[in-house]
């Protein structure tokens, strides 16, 4: 159940008890005053029999209130047919909670995506359109995104290379997540403490995103292609980005680092990926009003 669904029937609790209470304290005036006003049984009943009626029309407006609150919150932002970018990563949510059997490639809201959907919806005990409403988008975007053995996609690749770099694998990883990169994976989350799954999950993620270390040789990765695409605009890097540390990347680095006083190396250390960072921003910072460049 969502938090927007507790809040609702919480609500509605509330008015039904102000409502209720409302109608008794009537009740209760008569009764109070039935031997001033000599009322007899049949008055009484009577008279709470028209205060029941209040009671149900009161419950009936607040009921449809709600029924009308839902319809109106509850848009469709995605149907058959559409293409957006979004429906690619509500694709890949699907993909990974192994709603979908094989990897997302397009941005196309596809009839093999409304299966998965209405999937979805019933599990998550959504109402099941194939459409994904605001309700939809939000309960799936709050699950946790878990990347498991047998799966594959840019995404998982992007941590099998920081798992290479960290010397967790010996091999170059592709996108595939197997057997031996789960190893990986569970050798790092022992080491790091972590619940030890061999499952790329929130907890792994977050913390190899978090790991520092030097870039040499034989390294590769997305953060690499980045400062390759940085020292290549500088004038550095001869040829094109891959992500790959070679050769023509150390020799790039060591002239970077002689011209701007950093130890030699070859090496890109946090020190080395700074100021290269900083250089790349100062040569595309916008021209001041005096010709000049922000520093």
């Amino acid at each position: 159940m969502t938090r927007e669904k507790v809040k609702k029937i919480f609500l509605y609790f509330i008015a039904l008890f102000i409502v209720w209470f409302g109608a008794s304290f009537v009740a209760n005036h008569y009764i109070d005053y039935a031997e001033v006003m000599d009322l007899s049984d049949e008055m009484l009943y009577a008279a709470a029999l028209r205060n029941e009626a209040v009671l149900d029309v009161r419950l009936d407006e607040l009921l449809r209130l709600q029924a009308d609150e839902s319809e109106e919150t509850d848009e469709v932002v995605y149907a058959l047919g559409d293409a957006d970018a979004e429906i690619l990563n509500v694709k890949m949510q699907l993909y990974y909670a192994e709603y979908l059997e094989t990897e997302p490639k397009d941005e196309v809201y596809d009839e093999e995506l409304v299966e998965a959907v209405k999937r979805y919806q019933q599990t998550a005990g959504l109402e099941i359109t194939g459409n994904i409403t605001e309700e939809t988008l939000t309960s799936l975007m709050n699950e946790e995104m878990v990347m498991k053995p047998g799966q594959s996609g840019t995404g998982i690749k992007r941590y099998l290379d920081i798992l290479f770099n960290l010397d967790y694998l010996s091999d170059t990883p592709g996108t595939y997540f197997n057997e031996m990169a789960a190893g990986a994976v569970r050798a790092y989350q022992q080491d790091r403490q972590l619940i030890v799954n061999g499952m790329l999950d929130e907890r792994t993620r977050t913390r190899l995103d978090e790991e520092k270390y030097v870039y040499r040789e034989g390294m590769r990765g997305e953060d690499i292609l980045a400062l390759q695409e940085m020292l290549a605009a500088l004038g550095y890097l001869q040829g094109s980005a891959d992500g790959l540390y070679g050769q023509g990347t150390a020799q790039a680095v060591r002239a970077f680092q002689e011209e701007n006083n950093i130890m030699l190396s070859g090496e890109m250390d946090e020190y080395t990926k700074l100021e290269i960072k900083k250089a790349f921003e100062a040569m595309n910072a916008p021209a001041d009003r005096s010709g000049g460049e922000k520093k």
